[in-house]
Protein backbone atom coordinates (compact mmCIF):
# COMPACT_ATOMS: atom_id res chain seq x y z
CA UNK A 1 0.00 0.00 0.00
CA UNK A 2 1.52 3.20 -0.92
CA UNK A 3 2.41 6.37 1.94
CA UNK A 4 0.07 8.54 -0.06
CA UNK A 5 -2.12 9.47 -3.28
CA UNK A 6 -2.88 12.44 -5.27
CA UNK A 7 -6.56 12.30 -6.85
CA UNK A 8 -7.84 15.13 -8.73
CA UNK A 9 -11.27 15.69 -10.87
CA UNK A 10 -13.86 17.92 -12.01
CA UNK A 11 -16.66 19.26 -10.29
CA UNK A 12 -19.40 20.79 -12.65
CA UNK A 13 -22.84 22.37 -11.51
CA UNK A 14 -25.69 24.17 -13.30
CA UNK A 15 -25.58 26.93 -11.38
CA UNK A 16 -22.26 28.87 -9.90
CA UNK A 17 -24.02 28.96 -5.75
CA UNK A 18 -24.44 24.98 -6.21
CA UNK A 19 -20.46 24.45 -6.00
CA UNK A 20 -20.16 25.54 -2.62
CA UNK A 21 -22.50 23.02 -1.12
CA UNK A 22 -20.61 20.65 -3.85
CA UNK A 23 -17.44 21.67 -1.73
CA UNK A 24 -18.58 21.55 1.53
CA UNK A 25 -20.26 18.31 1.09
CA UNK A 26 -17.10 16.63 -0.82
CA UNK A 27 -15.29 17.80 2.16
CA UNK A 28 -17.29 16.06 5.04
CA UNK A 29 -17.56 12.91 2.64
CA UNK A 30 -13.47 12.74 2.17
CA UNK A 31 -12.64 13.69 5.67
CA UNK A 32 -15.17 11.60 7.21
CA UNK A 33 -14.06 8.50 4.52
CA UNK A 34 -9.88 9.49 5.67
CA UNK A 35 -10.72 9.42 9.88
CA UNK A 36 -12.63 6.24 9.45
CA UNK A 37 -9.45 5.06 8.02
CA UNK A 38 -6.76 6.85 10.25
CA UNK A 39 -5.59 9.16 7.56
CA UNK A 40 -5.83 12.56 6.78
CA UNK A 41 -6.58 14.10 3.79
CA UNK A 42 -5.78 17.46 2.17
CA UNK A 43 -8.15 19.16 -0.61
CA UNK A 44 -7.67 22.29 -2.66
CA UNK A 45 -10.20 23.35 -4.88
CA UNK A 46 -10.37 25.61 -7.76
CA UNK A 47 -11.51 29.02 -7.94
CA UNK A 48 -13.76 31.23 -10.23
CA UNK A 49 -10.79 34.03 -10.19
CA UNK A 50 -10.36 34.73 -13.44
CA UNK A 51 -6.50 35.49 -13.32
CA UNK A 52 -5.98 31.52 -12.71
CA UNK A 53 -6.80 31.44 -15.94
CA UNK A 54 -3.32 32.34 -17.02
CA UNK A 55 -1.78 30.78 -14.32
CA UNK A 56 -0.32 26.78 -14.17
CA UNK A 57 -0.72 25.81 -10.77
CA UNK A 58 -1.37 23.31 -8.35
CA UNK A 59 -0.94 19.58 -8.83
CA UNK A 60 -3.47 19.06 -11.98
CA UNK A 61 -2.81 22.52 -13.93
CA UNK A 62 -4.92 25.66 -13.95
CA UNK A 63 -6.68 25.62 -10.64
CA UNK A 64 -9.50 27.48 -12.24
CA UNK A 65 -12.89 26.34 -12.07
CA UNK A 66 -14.85 27.84 -15.18
CA UNK A 67 -18.40 29.22 -14.13
CA UNK A 68 -21.86 27.39 -15.88
CA UNK A 69 -22.47 28.76 -19.00
CA UNK A 70 -25.62 30.41 -19.16
CA UNK A 71 -27.54 31.99 -22.14
CA UNK A 72 -29.58 35.12 -22.05
CA UNK A 73 -32.95 33.64 -22.26
CA UNK A 74 -33.61 37.45 -24.51
CA UNK A 75 -30.60 36.61 -26.73
CA UNK A 76 -30.90 33.06 -27.37
CA UNK A 77 -34.47 33.82 -28.91
CA UNK A 78 -33.34 35.99 -31.51
CA UNK A 79 -30.47 33.20 -32.27
CA UNK A 80 -33.15 30.88 -32.71
CA UNK A 81 -35.40 33.31 -34.66
CA UNK A 82 -32.31 34.47 -36.83
CA UNK A 83 -31.34 30.48 -37.11
CA UNK A 84 -34.96 29.31 -38.14
CA UNK A 85 -34.70 32.24 -40.94
CA UNK A 86 -31.39 30.81 -42.42
CA UNK A 87 -32.17 26.69 -42.19
CA UNK A 88 -35.82 26.47 -41.33
CA UNK A 89 -37.93 25.79 -38.19
CA UNK A 90 -36.89 22.06 -38.33
CA UNK A 91 -33.66 22.29 -38.33
CA UNK A 92 -33.42 24.84 -34.84
CA UNK A 93 -33.73 23.03 -31.70
CA UNK A 94 -32.97 23.43 -28.05
CA UNK A 95 -29.94 21.55 -26.25
CA UNK A 96 -30.07 20.01 -23.25
CA UNK A 97 -27.91 21.81 -20.58
CA UNK A 98 -24.03 19.99 -20.66
CA UNK A 99 -21.55 20.20 -17.86
CA UNK A 100 -18.97 20.90 -20.16
CA UNK A 101 -16.40 23.57 -19.45
CA UNK A 102 -16.42 26.86 -21.44
CA UNK A 103 -14.49 30.04 -21.60
CA UNK A 104 -17.53 31.41 -23.53
CA UNK A 105 -19.17 31.58 -19.94
CA UNK A 106 -16.64 34.60 -18.50
CA UNK A 107 -18.51 36.19 -21.98
CA UNK A 108 -22.26 35.48 -20.63
CA UNK A 109 -21.49 36.68 -17.26
CA UNK A 110 -20.29 40.15 -18.98
CA UNK A 111 -22.55 40.20 -21.84
CA UNK A 112 -25.90 39.27 -23.26
CA UNK A 113 -25.02 36.07 -25.05
CA UNK A 114 -26.16 32.96 -26.35
CA UNK A 115 -23.70 29.80 -27.45
CA UNK A 116 -25.33 27.71 -30.42
CA UNK A 117 -24.12 24.62 -31.27
CA UNK A 118 -23.65 24.60 -35.00
CA UNK A 119 -24.98 20.55 -36.53
CA UNK A 120 -22.79 19.26 -38.81
CA UNK A 121 -24.05 15.83 -38.58
CA UNK A 122 -24.51 14.07 -41.80
CA UNK A 123 -24.53 10.51 -42.08
CA UNK A 124 -23.67 10.39 -45.77
CA UNK A 125 -20.73 12.50 -45.44
CA UNK A 126 -19.27 10.40 -42.23
CA UNK A 127 -19.33 13.44 -39.84
CA UNK A 128 -21.25 11.80 -37.65
CA UNK A 129 -19.13 11.89 -34.47
CA UNK A 130 -18.71 13.79 -31.35
CA UNK A 131 -16.30 16.46 -31.00
CA UNK A 132 -13.96 14.46 -28.45
CA UNK A 133 -13.78 11.33 -30.82
CA UNK A 134 -10.79 10.66 -33.00
CA UNK A 135 -13.13 9.82 -35.70
CA UNK A 136 -14.22 13.40 -35.38
CA UNK A 137 -14.55 15.11 -39.26
CA UNK A 138 -16.06 18.72 -39.65
CA UNK A 139 -18.79 18.98 -42.88
CA UNK A 140 -17.11 22.67 -43.84
CA UNK A 141 -20.74 22.67 -45.98
CA UNK A 142 -21.95 23.87 -42.53
CA UNK A 143 -19.91 26.91 -41.52
CA UNK A 144 -21.56 29.09 -44.37
CA UNK A 145 -24.89 29.03 -42.05
CA UNK A 146 -22.05 29.31 -38.80
CA UNK A 147 -20.64 32.30 -40.50
CA UNK A 148 -24.39 33.80 -41.30
CA UNK A 149 -25.70 33.54 -38.16
CA UNK A 150 -22.89 35.01 -36.61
Amino acid sequence: IPPSVTMGGTLRAFKKETYATIERRAREIMEGIAKAHGCWVEMTFTTFDEECINKREGPFGSMCTYPPTVNDAAMAEMVQGVAAELVGDAMVMDADPTMGGEDFAYFAERAQGALVYLGIGNETKGTTEGLHSPRFKLDEQVLDSGAALH
